[in-house]
């Protein structure tokens, strides 16, 4: 029953299935509306009213019928704010479990009893340009305190929406954000060198990629000096951040983690052996079924110290990382409010999973 609307200039086509290349049915106008079916991939089955039409459009080119542009882009204040609000439901705590380099809180928002018998852990930005993730990680939240205001039954959620705070004010705001004038000049200077703009950034302050410095296979990465992104940092987990997150981990029994980046529309899972990789296809199979993102069948070309990887190898947690949107990392708020339908039941989902 949810409706939504091209996002688009001239006409959306509509396709015969979900791909780019099947037969064009009809062009969609703006102002057409169009009621979602399903989720496939990157693409969106919907009906077509005023056509009487089914078919299939390109899910980065639809938005939400009542768009509201509040808290775009997503920044720390934007954060903060959520937080405090959070803070009054009943049903959630929130903890701050680190401090970045440029003086940030990092918190983690607990949705649930912290001595359920089941646990799971959901982190999002990570890469700073990546900033509709760090709002959908909140916003799916703040949906699930006015859906279940106790709390799920059995179940903790640990939430931490931006894990990078310093890396989503340079993207957002620039690299005038960072307030300490050594970091200020290190990211200044990896921008004059590498020709890149601040909202292409995914490292942190200290000019690390979160996601290639955690301990599993580390050793193997390539780039070893300081720039916006990949570059694994001095040794695993040497930042404030990542730290964090492996600390964090320890201190509770989780069952599975969650990983929100953009862009692909596809989870990536693989990385275990055994049992461990059949318990984690289960996983990866139920996420899929609640947001159409398909699995992927190979990640023979992406690099490791990644988050995912070290929860999967070193820990033994069932662990994805999902790739929301299709088009640009940091998204639009108009493909925003799209992912944000498609995603509406995945913590609902991860939480039945591990239950049962």
């Amino acid at each position: 029953g949810v409706y939504v609307l091209p996002n688009v200039n001239e006409y959306l086509t509509l396709r015969s299935h979900p791909d780019s290349s099947s037969k064009s049915l009809a062009k969609l106008l703006p102002g057409e509306r169009m009621r979602v079916l399903s989720w496939e991939d990157a693409f969106c089955q919907v009906e077509v009213p005023s056509k009487g039409m089914t078919g299939w459009v390109n899910s980065g080119y639809i938005m939400a019928e009542n768009l509201s542009s509040d808290r775009w882009p997503y920044d720390y204040t934007a954060l903060r704010n959520d937080v405090e609000l959070l803070k009054t439901m009943p049903a959630c705590e929130v903890e701050n479990i680190g401090v970045t380099a440029d003086g940030r809180e990092i918190p983690v928002i607990r949705f649930g009893a912290p001595d359920a018998e089941h646990h799971v852990l959901i982190q999002a930005g990570m890469h700073a340009r990546e900033i509709m993730t760090g709002r959908l990680a909140a916003d799916l939240l703040l949906q699930l305190t006015e859906e279940s205001p106790d709390g799920l039954e059995d179940v903790c959620l640990h939430v931490v929406p931006v894990v990078n705070p310093d890396g989503l004010e340079i993207a957002v705001h620039g690299a005038s954000a960072i307030r300490d004038d050594a970091l200020r000049s290190g990211v200044e200077s990896v921008l004059r060198s590498e020709k890149e703009s601040c909202q292409d950034w995914k490292a942190n302050a200290r000019c690390v990629d979160l996601n290639r410095n955690f301990d599993a296979g580390w050793d193997a990465l390539k780039r070893r000096t300081p720039g916006s992104q990949r570059y694994r940092g001095e040794a695993p987990v040497s930042e404030p951040e990542s730290r964090a997150l492996v600390d964090y981990v320890e201190r509770y029994p989780f069952d599975a983690t969650i990983s929100l980046h953009s862009k692909g529309s596809l989870i990536y899972w693989l990385g275990a052996s055994g049992s461990l990789k059949e318990v984690n296809k289960s996983f990866v199979t139920c996420l899929s079924a609640a947001t159409g993102y398909a699995p992927v069948t190979t990640e023979s070309n992406v690099e490791k110290g990644g988050f995912k990887d070290w929860a999967l190898e070193c820990k033994g947690i069932p662990s994805v990382t999902i790739e929301i949107g299709c088009r640009e990392s940091a998204g639009s708020l108009e493909e925003y409010s799209g992912i944000l339908l498609r995603c509406g039941s995945l913590f609902t989902a991860a939480a039945d999973w591990v239950r049962n």
